[in-house]
């Protein structure tokens, strides 16, 4: 279509489909290799890592997206909290649960992003204000390509697949909780602490 585009509107037009599409194969792309990754037999050490300060990095690195939809992004956690953690399985559990609270989250509205531990677990909560998610979908939507009918935010229905698979190969769970003000939803990732 770019190639035999006859003006400039349309030229870009083209061009700005093309590059959505580029975006969206290359996220696709990098989903499935994260949760192939993830699904692999052998899991790294797990290396002392301050958690709240890689979290805070996280997250501003998801700024952006989340100041373009004019939400607000919170973190509630210590100063610091250091843990023995599978760093990329963690990091990756942090990036699509935040990926995921923005872009299905609703305009202008709120991510609230909790850790804390108990001495014993790890405790990553992220949770919003937007439309939730149906009772009929709560069960199915750590499963692969599922993704809530009616959604009009572009996705894979692997960021949560992906969640669950990392908590997993780190012996915790992932699941579903209470959002924000009597609505929205809230993703919760429970993890041992492992000994360093």
């Amino acid at each position: 279509v770019l190639a035999h585009a006859q003006d400039t509107t349309e030229r870009e037009r083209a061009d700005a489909l093309l590059q959505q599409a580029i975006a969206r194969a290359s996220h696709g792309a990098q989903q499935l290799l994260m949760l192939a990754t993830l699904e692999g037999a052998e899991t790294p050490a797990a290396r002392r890592v301050d958690v709240a300060q890689l979290v805070r990095e996280l997250l501003a690195q998801a700024a952006p997206s989340a100041m373009q939809r004019g939400m607000d992004l919170s973190l509630d956690a210590p100063d610091a909290l250091w843990a023995a953690v599978d760093e990329p399985a963690f990091q990756s559990i942090v990036v699509n649960l935040v990926d995921n609270a923005i872009r299905y989250g609703r305009e202008g509205g709120t991510v609230l992003v909790k850790l804390a531990t108990d001495g014993e677990r790890l405790a990553l909560q992220v949770r919003d204000d937007g439309p939730g998610i149906p009772a009929a979908d709560q069960s199915l939507v750590f499963e692969r390509f599922h993704r809530v009918a009616g959604t009009q935010a572009a996705g894979s229905g692997l960021g949560l697949a992906i969640v669950r698979q990392a908590a997993q190969r780190m012996g915790g769970r992932a699941g579903i909780g209470k959002g924000l003000a009597g609505r929205g939803v809230g993703l919760d990732v429970d993890l041992p602490l492992a000994e360093f």
